[in-house]
């Protein structure tokens, strides 16, 4: 994030915060009134079928706008992770790959609540294990000197997500929600909506 330098893991965590609540909403939502419509059903029967409608429609908009860039993403970095540098800078592949793994997972979402909520549990286990490996590697090459030159030594202060100012904090919380977007739905659903 280079907006707030190295004030980045105190705007993460100060990011998810909206997101916390949010997931916990929805936690208690699907306790009282389950249904997987989350904003059209339950903005519809607290503010009216109007607000219901615009919020699920903004949602479904957000979701057709964002599935392409994240896909996009998801192929070019997988193939930036395996080396394949060259095939990385290839636009046409990188889209035609992306347009499979769309519809790889518009199909897995078709097949049922059950196949979809198993997939997301491995696939945020496997991002949670790569940040593990990501922070663990960063933490022992940089208390062991043995990182890129000139690096900073972590320091506490960067857990302050108002060190950069109100401006640049305002944009990288925005980016950070932004990285969080979609995390907040695996709340969508209960046990009980699954069965």
């Amino acid at each position: 994030m280079v907006l707030v330098g190295v004030n980045a893991p105190g705007v993460l965590i100060a990011s998810f915060v909206p997101m916390l609540l949010i997931a916990s909403a929805f936690n208690y939502l699907n306790k009282v009134d389950q249904d997987c419509g989350t904003t059209f059903s339950w903005v519809g029967r607290a503010m009216g079928p109007w607000l219901g409608w615009l919020g699920g429609w903004a949602i479904a908009m957000t979701g057709v706008l964002v599935v392409g860039s994240l896909a996009d993403v998801a192929v070019r970095f997988t193939l930036l992770m395996f080396g394949q540098n060259e095939l990385a800078e290839n636009s046409y592949l990188v889209m035609a790959i992306a347009v499979v793994v769309i519809i790889v997972m518009t199909w897995i979402c078709v097949v049922g609540t059950k196949a979809t909520s198993k997939i997301q549990n491995v696939l945020v286990l496997a991002q949670i294990g790569g940040l593990l490996i990501l922070v663990v590697v960063a933490l022992i090459r940089s208390f062991t000197g043995s990182g890129v030159a000139g690096a900073p030594t972590p320091d506490w202060a960067w857990l302050n997500p108002f060190g950069q100012g109100a401006g640049p904090l305002t944009g990288g919380l925005l980016l950070g929600v932004f990285a969080y977007w979609g995390w907040e739905s695996a709340f969508n659903l209960s046990k009980e909506t699954m069965d």
